[in-house]
């Protein structure tokens, strides 16, 4: 069986967050100090509540291990 790859995804740029510059950071696209139009609808459709546990929760999913080299 051919093994597959693990390439990049925009989640492992997650992964391993401090909780409060998760925070910190999503609070920017709420307030509009970032203006990422995708981020910006992200954050702003996310209460107090919402926000916190998904920064928990990106910080305590290890980061992924890379994947072969070529």
């Amino acid at each position: 069986l051919a093994r597959r790859r693990r390439y990049p995804t925009y989640a492992d740029r997650l992964t391993g967050w401090e909780a409060a510059a998760f925070v910190r950071t999503l609070k920017f696209y709420q307030n509009g100090a970032r203006t990422n139009p995708v981020m910006v609808s992200v954050a702003q459709s996310l209460d107090d509540e919402q926000l916190q546990a998904l920064a928990v929760y990106w910080a305590t999913v290890p980061k992924a291990k890379p994947g072969p080299k070529r």
